[in-house]
């Protein structure tokens, strides 16, 4: 193998051949990287998490963007990228096969006071095919800031609202993003701060082809999001399978005044709008810390949960569901200060039309592994249900509030413990048969009071 050097990272770019390796010494590179030929660009922290980083190659351009790819089959690994007069610091779209790992990704857009800013945006096409792309264990920190009026910004944003294009196989996992800042002034000066957010298809997301498809975000930890709004990780657009789950979003502040049908309070670890999948998203295992949020003056208003899609409207191929949610940690683990409630202030809140099943949730929000991106429950802390009521399947180790839900969910032979307390339902414990399996699932119970209804 000949090793080839030069001076600029674009001058290897320009002289490279398909799937070339590029490794980037430590050092300051103003330039505006454009990678439009499948390339590996390997900087001196490849493959290291922030924390625990040697000199870094910097791309810091003194104004436009640092890298735009253009190309399938790129990874950008283990670089330092600023920017602050940019509204972008990564920017691509419509390609496959694109990773944006290890970077140490700061003050984008710091300067910026009347456009979108994005440290990394993808965007994806009319009409397009795309997959396979991954933005995981990267740094964010200072985005934006309040200099930016009548605009939003965002950490990482999937973007084209009005996009007839698909991507499948996003994975967002394992970053860390910190300090995302608009203007907190009224709207619409001030606008929305968000963390991550996919937004594809949105605008008839009824109709649409546009969707992201199996996208996992996952492992996340997000904090310090300023705005008129804010928002964790945002599903505002039509996210077919979606995984959300071991996330943690702390430190939210906004200024919105709140009523049901404008979305409430509108500060939220996450949300979903204009998605017509919202009842095929899993949201499991995360920390919403709703008692770190900020709304005005008052600390612990807002929500885990924020859900605007109507249930019931059609679209081809079925109906719009409700947001299910499973062992969560929402900030309490007080039910009755969790529930949407007429004065807005719970920890789940659903615009008119729409419902959000959370049960059972979290009562614990203690993280068993505070070393690990993200956030890891403690093992049997999904006991979170009215009444102090609890259903554990003993087989899948899988909590439900209800005999009903956890027979519902059962495998024929499959055993149910069932905690004391009042349960109120009318149970019906037929299940399908399996020729290896017993007719029913077992029920084991504990003191239980049953009053059916």
């Amino acid at each position: 193998m000949t090793l080839v050097y030069y001076c600029t990272i674009q001058e290897a770019i320009d002289a490279a051949s398909p799937t070339d390796i590029i490794t980037v010494a430590a050092g300051l590179y103003p330039e505006n990287v454009i990678i439009n030929k499948s390339l590996t660009l390997n900087g001196p922290n490849a493959n290291t998490a922030c924390g625990s980083r040697n000199d870094e190659a910097i791309v810091a351009p003194a104004s436009g963007v640092p890298f735009t790819v253009t190309a399938d089959g790129v990874t950008i690994n283990g670089f330092e990228v600023t920017a602050p007069s940019s509204t972008y610091g990564i920017n691509f779209g419509n390609t496959s096969n694109v990773h944006i790992v290890y970077n140490n990704i700061h003050d984008v857009g710091t300067t910026v006071t009347n456009a979108n800013v994005h440290a990394v945006i993808y965007t994806v096409a009319n009409g397009g095919a795309t997959s396979n792309v991954s933005i995981s264990d990267n740094c964010f920190n200072h985005i934006a800031s309040a200099l930016l009026t009548g605009n939003s910004t965002s950490a990482i944003g999937i973007l084209q609202s009005p996009s007839t294009g698909v991507l499948t196989g996003l994975t967002i996992e394992r970053n860390t993003i910190n300090d995302v800042e608009v203007n907190t002034g009224n709207w619409p000066t001030g606008k929305l701060a968000y963390g991550i957010i996919i937004n594809v298809g949105s605008s008839s997301y009824l109709t649409t082809t546009g969707k992201v498809v199996n996208a996992i975000i996952r492992n996340n930890e997000i904090t310090n999001l300023s705005g008129f709004i804010s928002t964790g990780i945002a599903l505002e657009g039509n996210t077919e399978n979606a995984v959300v789950e071991n996330n943690s979003v702390a430190n939210l502040y906004g200024r919105k005044l709140a009523n049901r049908a404008g979305g409430g309070y509108d500060l939220q670890a996450l949300k979903f709008e204009t998605n017509r999948y919202v009842a095929t998203c899993t949201v499991q295992n995360n920390s919403f810390q709703t008692n770190t949020f900020t709304h005005n003056v008052t600390v612990g208003l807002g929500y885990g949960v924020a859900n605007y899609v109507p249930v019931g409207d059609a679209y081809s191929g079925g109906t719009t569901g409700p947001a299910t949610l499973s062992c969560n940690w929402v900030g309490t683990a007080v039910y009755a200060d969790i529930i949407d409630n007429a004065n807005l202030d719970g920890k789940i809140f659903n615009k008119d039309l729409c419902a959000t099943e959370f049960l059972p949730y979290l009562a614990d929000g203690t993280d068993n592994a505070p070393s690990t991106t993200g956030f890891q429950p403690p093992a049997n802390a999904c006991t979170g249900c009215p009444g102090g009521v609890l259903v554990t399947n003993t087989d899948t180790d899988v909590t439900y509030c209800s005999i009903q839900a956890g027979i519902d969910d059962a495998t024929t032979g499959d055993r149910l413990a069932i905690s004391s307390g009042d349960y109120s339902e009318d149970v019906d414990a037929t299940v399908k048969t399996h020729p290896r399996a017993r007719q029913q699932p077992w029920l084991r119970h504990y003191h239980r009071r049953y009053d059916p209804q």
